[in-house]
């Protein structure tokens, strides 16, 4: 961008150690000379310059019509807030989220997909998810000097877990679904159960977690859904560790 010539000893090694750049969108320079000439005396001096953004440190330096900008962060802020295509997926029917910052004059983002992926992109990115999990997707957006970070939370399950089940071929239907607060449970072929009394309703998550379990009491059960939050559930009646039957249940709240 631009070079400086700075007068030294012409018998000094100039070293330089670091430049980090300033609020005002000028640099610090820092290293040090060292004077390896005078035979049995290597004196060393440390030294700190302060330039502007175009490595001028006085203003003698300065063209006459030439100023330095200043980029003013609260006139013109910047936004690292980004929308996505689900908050939710479904690994047993798709894997990628795609993740929108519109905000258009950053000079640098860095994505974190909160599962170990990072990518430095532009203001649209796709990312695949290969497993499970709550993750926190973050962007940080550069301009000038100024900075902002944003996140948001996505959820990735897997229903296969559940799809995958050995079940025999006994129905059941869920009334109402979807459900709110309450759901009957009414099983239309009672003959195909060994024992009534060892079989079980359970509903499972889109994780595989069991969070209501309850024996079954003749033809319709009633279960009570207060006690899990809304979503997509599955619910299986159960002999033992063997399926039955399943069905899909929706709960709203």
């Amino acid at each position: 961008l631009w070079e400086r010539i700075y007068y030294v000893k012409a018998d000094m090694d100039q070293y330089i150690y670091d430049i980090k750049a300033t609020s005002d969108n000028g640099y610090i320079f820092c290293g040090s000379a060292v004077d390896s000439i005078s035979a049995g005396n290597f004196a060393q001096k440390s030294w700190i310059v302060k330039t502007d953004c175009f490595g001028c440190d006085s203003l003698l330096c300065y063209f006459p019509d030439t100023l330095c900008y200043f980029y003013d962060c609260q006139d013109y802020p910047i936004d690292a807030y980004f929308i996505s295509s689900a908050d939710t997926i479904d690994l047993a029917y798709e894997n990628s989220i795609s993740f929108t910052n519109p905000y258009g004059n950053a000079t640098a983002r860095h994505w974190d997909f909160g599962d170990g992926e990072k990518a430095y992109t532009d203001s649209l990115k796709t990312h695949t998810f290969t497993a499970e999990g709550h993750y926190t997707v973050s962007l940080k957006i550069h301009h000038a000097s100024c900075n902002d970070v944003f996140s948001r939370e996505v959820v990735v399950v897997n229903s296969l877990r559940i799809d995958q089940f050995e079940v025999q071929s006994l129905k059941f239907k869920v009334v109402p679904n979807p459900a709110t607060n309450y759901v009957s449970i009414q099983i239309s072929n009672q003959n195909n159960l060994v024992k009534q009394v060892d079989c079980q309703i359970k509903i499972f998550d889109l994780y595989g977690k069991a969070v209501i379990e309850k024996t079954i009491s003749g033809n319709d059960t009633q279960l009570d859904l207060s006690s899990i939050p809304a979503g997509i559930y599955f619910c299986a009646l159960m002999k033992g560790n063997e399926f039955l039957g399943r069905e899909k249940m929706v709960v709203v709240k």
